[in-house]
């Protein structure tokens, strides 16, 4: 039995831009701050909602 894992183009789109928003964006601010989503700093609290909208 052959398995076939290919993705529609405009699905592909959106995991390729999930893919790119993490690596440029999430997991950058995991490594400075890897809890970031609880830390009270009203600045990275300002920059993780930003980044909840952006999603």
């Amino acid at each position: 039995m052959a398995w076939d894992f290919s993705t529609e183009p405009e699905f592909q789109h959106k995991l390729d831009w999930i893919r790119d928003f993490c690596e440029e964006k999430v997991e950058p601010l995991h490594h400075v701050f890897p809890h970031a989503v609880r830390l009270p700093d009203p600045a990275v609290r300002a920059y993780v909602r930003e980044l909840q909208q952006e999603v």
